[in-house]
């Protein structure tokens, strides 16, 4: 749903559609921090999830003798939920999950030095962020043998982009529950705490022991996805 769309919601909702209360970057704002609540519940919802391999973007190829790769072509990269890997040589097109492994067990994995390399690796364990890649990197064991063979698609939770613009759109497949947020604050500016507290509820809760009914509702789609 745009931003534009979301807005004027707000303003007939709350009643000021002459813009006498609240801005539009005021209320964006609010949106944003809905969303930030959103993502701080669950960084994993469905909506959130990318492909690379259905994406037909993100890819990386295999590359002979090499077994780091960096992560930094991902767009809003959160982290990383698994890899897909696709060797195609010779009348030979196969895809196939690679499997995650702890530091220590992938280490213990890749003891020997001198194994020889190949092109169907099969496990990989994660590296962390540096100054060269803000995503971090995986390692695969052994080493790649040929390039043009093999490539890489990571599977992964992005985060939300920020709502910018009136033009943007918004991910969250529910997303009064963030006009609902910006109607509470817009009431109360405008002194009405009641109504605030009304609004606000779906996305804000007192109660530390159950989640809002908004979010309720997104882990209910959630796991019928």
């Amino acid at each position: 749903t745009a931003v534009q769309y979301m807005l004027d919601q707000v303003r007939k909702i709350g009643g000021d559609l002459e813009r006498k209360i609240v801005s539009d970057d005021e209320i964006i704002r609010a949106f944003n921090l809905g969303q930030d609540i959103i993502y701080s519940h669950n960084n994993k919802y469905w909506f959130l999830y990318v492909d690379t391999y259905e994406l037909g973007s993100g890819s990386i190829a295999a590359t002979a003798n090499e077994d780091v790769y960096t992560l930094a072509n991902l767009t809003r990269f959160g982290h990383l939920a698994g890899i897909k890997y696709r060797y195609n040589s010779g009348g030979t097109d196969r895809i196939y999950r690679l499997r995650k492994k702890e530091e220590a067990e992938f280490d213990y994995l890749d003891t020997d030095q001198n194994r020889t390399d190949d092109n169907w690796p099969q496990v990989y364990k994660l590296i962390p962020a540096d100054s060269g890649s803000s995503n971090g990197y995986f390692k695969v064991t052994p080493d790649i043998k040929d390039s043009n063979k093999g490539t890489f698609y990571p599977l992964y939770y992005e985060k939300m982009a920020d709502l910018a613009t009136v033009a943007d759109t918004t991910q969250i497949p529910l997303p009064y529950l963030l006009e609902n947020l910006a109607i509470g604050q817009l009431y109360r500016i405008k002194g009405n705490e009641q109504k605030a507290r009304i609004y606000e509820s779906y996305l804000v809760s007192n109660d530390e022991n159950a989640a809002p009914r908004g979010l309720v509702m997104l882990d209910k789609l959630d796991r019928e996805q």
